[in-house]
């Protein structure tokens, strides 16, 4: 994504406001997608401690290890940066901090990706705050995607789709998971993408059954069942894709599970609107492979979110009466599986817009034989 400070300056205010709605006093967040949404600076959270701080009622600052300093300051327009040095104590820096912000005390919102160790010293300091998770905040900001922000997970996705079409035209007879896992890995990066979003999976034959397998050694074998799914990374965004193709041949009792997983992911896609409860549509892919008899081989949700992460909120399940609201991107991926046998699963990311669904895959779920 560009990195505007005026964007992320916007998102900040508007943390703020919520804040100041929940009356929540300081917002500490660690390295991940969270400090990035509102300050531009994106890291790994490693050992040493780094924290972006955001108070109700004074400016954000960063209090950074001194290895960091110059890529903050490069990255963020958050002008307040406190350096603590590798033979300083970074409890006694951030101690001074909460003292003069006098916040010592109050409902300090922690992200919940926060180390335990660095959570430990804010209790150390604070003992008798309120403390929160930061989803409060944050969950609420990020469930409903920019036009900007769309425009990036679009192009992930289509990332994602050039790579399944070369993915897919390699699954032959003798190919290994491995391998096919490695072309969507380089095929990803030359093509444009930053990275895979996940490790890819890439499951065969009874592999296939297991809807979070990665990828091994097997050999594709004559008549197996192969689900690919993956994801592009693009400018800090993800994408994720699932499409199952048979090798050689297709015998017609996958041929008819795969039709109802294409049904219910059909239904559900067009079950996708402006007011529906996120369970409902989960509701809708459930009762339509129920009614065919495979209830008992759908045991995961229908989707996720996904955004700067590949899950986030909504999630697209049992018990989740939130109401889907124009702006809200999210995956719908049912699946059929037979455990030591096969699996079936179709998954694409799908945003709300104009109070209807909008697939942001493209490639075909017609069944496919290579």
């Amino acid at each position: 994504m560009k990195n505007s400070n005026s964007l992320f300056k916007e998102r900040s205010r508007a943390c703020v406001d919520i804040m100041d709605r929940k009356k929540i006093d300081l917002l500490v967040l660690p390295p991940g997608s969270n400090m990035y949404y509102l300050t531009g600076f994106h890291e790994e959270q490693w050992e040493r401690f780094l924290v972006a701080l955001f108070p109700r009622n004074r400016a954000p600052l960063f209090i950074v290890p001194e290895i960091y300093e110059d890529q903050v300051k490069s990255s963020t327009w958050i002008s307040d940066i406190r350096i603590w040095h590798e033979s300083d104590d970074p409890l006694v820096i951030l101690e001074k901090v909460l003292s003069d912000l006098c916040l010592m005390g109050g409902t300090i919102a922690m992200d919940t990706r926060l180390w335990a160790k660095f959570f430990l010293m804010f209790l150390r300091l604070a003992p008798k705050a309120h403390y929160i998770e930061s989803y409060e905040i944050m969950d609420e900001m990020r469930m409903k995607k920019s036009p900007l922000e769309i425009n990036l997970l679009e192009k992930a996705s289509s990332i994602a789709d050039r790579v399944m079409k070369k993915a897919i035209s390699e699954c032959k007879v003798g190919a290994k998971e491995k391998d096919i896992a490695l072309l969507i890995e380089c095929e990803t990066r030359r093509i444009g993408g930053e990275a895979t979003s996940f490790k890819p999976i890439v499951g065969s034959g009874p592999h296939s059954a297991l809807p979070h397998y990665r990828f091994g050694n097997r050999k594709f074998e004559s008549g197996d069942s192969i689900v690919i799914d993956f994801g592009a990374l693009y400018k800090g965004y993800c994408s994720d894709m699932t499409r199952t193709v048979f090798v050689e041949h297709c015998t017609k009792r996958k041929m008819k599970v795969y039709e109802v997983v294409k049904k219910a992911q059909q239904e559900a896609f067009e079950a996708v609107r402006c007011g529906i409860e996120a369970r409902q549509v989960d509701r809708v892919a459930r009762n339509c492979i129920h009614k065919k008899g495979y209830g008992e081989q759908f045991f995961h949700r229908t989707g996720h979110g996904i955004g700067l992460e590949v899950h986030e909120k909504p999630y697209i399940v049992e018990g989740n009466s939130r109401r889907l609201e124009n702006g809200m991107a999210f995956s719908i991926e049912p699946g059929i599986y037979f455990a030591n046998d096969f699996g079936v699963r179709i998954e694409d990311v799908v945003t709300l817009e104009e109070c209807k669904g909008r697939r942001l895959n493209l490639y075909p779920r017609e069944l496919i034989v290579v």
